[in-house]
């Protein structure tokens, strides 16, 4: 009886195999709605994001809100993103997880949103109607769109083109730092258009670690230097790095490098 009954099962489990994977597979509609979301997370641009000490749920919150306000979608009931954020049963709240600084200036949501994500140690994903935010980086998300690389590049030439006439200061913390590099790169950039002034410059500390925005530089004095430049000082002076990602610099911890073998014969 129960050899009988095996066979069956055996006879079955490539249909149920099937059937399962076919759960899985997006339909036409979902499809057209994933790219759908995609645009709208290209296409919508924030002027500005000023938070502080915000956790995780209410940085959502105010993603969504800036989503439905500056929509260019001209059918009201179909403004905005579905934003969720999905944790694992049994785990801590990532939705507790907080971001200390929420700075950025004309940025699109997707930007806005990889910045929230990295920051918390998060991921996002696009299914169908819905933006899904759950636990874990995941690298192949990393992959530049062509915007995003355009952006690169243009914020590349304003890290050589803004020239500060002179930087004085003492004792600062890496985030007050950051504040100045900001304000001269605003005060110096030639672009014309003041709605495009400035670079987005913004600190990402290894969830769990301590915060690499509270390093001090002793001494921030320079004279007529790239921005870029002044950015290389005062993250060799504090241990850290930058690269820039779409329309954002993001100064994170330097890589560990790991003592070298000794490899000498004896």
């Amino acid at each position: 009886m129960k050899i009988k009954y095996m066979i069956v099962l055996l006879a079955f489990a490539p249909l149920l195999a099937s059937e399962s994977s076919a759960q899985q597979a997006a339909t036409p509609a979902e499809l057209a709605a994933t790219e759908q979301v995609k645009q709208k997370l290209n296409n919508i641009i924030i002027p500005e994001l000023n938070n502080y000490d915000l956790p995780l749920t209410d940085c959502v919150k105010v993603l969504r809100t800036y989503a439905q306000k500056l929509d260019p979608e001209p059918d009201v009931n179909r403004k905005g993103v579905n934003i969720v954020i999905h944790g694992k049963p049994g785990e801590p709240d990532i939705g507790e997880r907080k971001i200390k600084r929420l700075m950025l200036r004309n940025v699109s949501l997707g930007e806005a949103l990889k910045h929230v994500c990295t920051a918390t140690g998060v991921s996002y994903k696009v299914d169908g109607n819905i933006v899904v935010i759950t636990p874990g980086l995941a690298p192949d998300q990393q992959a530049a769109t062509p915007a995003e690389l355009a952006a690169t590049e243009q914020v590349k030439q304003k890290l050589n083109h803004i020239i500060i006439p002179e930087l004085n200061n003492y004792d600062l913390p890496l985030t007050d730092c950051v504040k100045v590099l900001r304000i001269r790169a605003q005060q110096f950039d030639p672009e014309p258009d003041v709605n495009r002034k400035g670079v987005n410059i913004v600190i990402h500390s290894r969830p769990g670690e301590p915060d690499i925005g509270e390093r001090k530089i002793k001494r921030l004095m320079l004279r007529n230097v790239s921005l870029g430049q002044a950015l290389k000082h005062v993250c060799t002076a504090t241990g850290v790095a930058y690269k820039v990602d779409g329309n954002i610099v993001v100064i994170c911890d330097a890589p560990k490098t790991r003592p070298k073998a000794n490899t000498s014969l004896k």
